[in-house]
């Protein structure tokens, strides 16, 4: 088992925070193509096929960027709370995630792997955690 923690990559939450917003972006413009209302992202969707490990790592970053404001938490119901909750990406992080996806930062530039931002304030939307 010990060797099996060593084998995984170092958890990075700068890299983590950029796959998820940059993958939350590309489902979200694919939703859009095939559906008008902007609906929220299944968790499930967003961890497909990844190892255990790996949700676990994905979770903390969703729950880290819904902490600074760049998603949102929802749940349809109280027992979604468990098992079925989707994830938002707010509005103002959705044009940041297409620059962090091509890797430019928010002057157009191309970001350096220490380069940091900061969320925007959290807007209020629907039922949060």
């Amino acid at each position: 088992m010990l060797k099996e923690f060593e084998s995984h990559p170092e958890f990075n939450i700068d890299g983590y925070r950029e796959k998820v917003l940059s993958k939350m972006a590309v489902v979200e413009t694919v939703q859009a193509d095939t559906e008008k209302e902007d609906k929220p992202i299944p968790f499930a969707r967003l961890v497909y096929g990844k190892p255990h490990w790996e949700v676990c790592r994905r979770f903390l970053t969703c729950l880290i960027l819904t902490n600074q404001g760049s998603t949102d938490i929802v749940l349809e119901s109280e027992q979604d709370s468990l098992n079925n909750f989707s994830m938002k990406l707010l509005k103002e992080d959705s044009a940041e995630a297409e620059r962090t996806a091509s890797g430019n930062d928010r002057n157009g530039e191309q970001r350096s792997e220490s380069s940091v931002s900061r969320a925007p304030k959290r807007a209020k939307l629907g039922h949060r955690v």
